[in-house]
């Protein structure tokens, strides 16, 4: 599997947490330059006046690892902008089976 240098940015709207994304991303989203957001973030300065961006991660990511990060960033932001109660659905943690030697001296 080959590996590539990503950089990940932190982005925020207004001092709002948006999201983290590559340079490409954000460049698509917000209808700029890949280069722009790298100089924006080197130099602290806003783009259009409320987008902030911040180099937080500049690791080779796997293909398949950037794939699970953009999945997951996707489900994320539905779930986010979908305005359901999420304090309604009961997240139960999966039990691991009851080990017969478990407190037990003669392991």
């Amino acid at each position: 599997m080959s590996q590539t240098a990503v950089t990940i940015y932190s982005v925020k709207k207004n001092e709002q947490f948006v999201g983290m994304h590559t340079a490409k991303e954000i460049a698509n989203l917000l209808k700029c330059k890949e280069g722009t957001v790298g100089v924006y973030a080197r130099n602290g300065l806003r783009l259009y006046g409320e987008y902030e961006f911040k180099a937080v991660d500049s690791k080779p990511l796997a293909k398949e690892m950037r794939r699970l990060s953009v999945e997951y960033e996707k489900v994320r932001t539905q779930l986010f902008n979908s305005r359901y109660d999420l304090s309604r659905i009961k997240i139960i943690p999966e039990m691991e089976p009851e080990d017969e030697n478990k407190g037990s001296k003669d392991v």
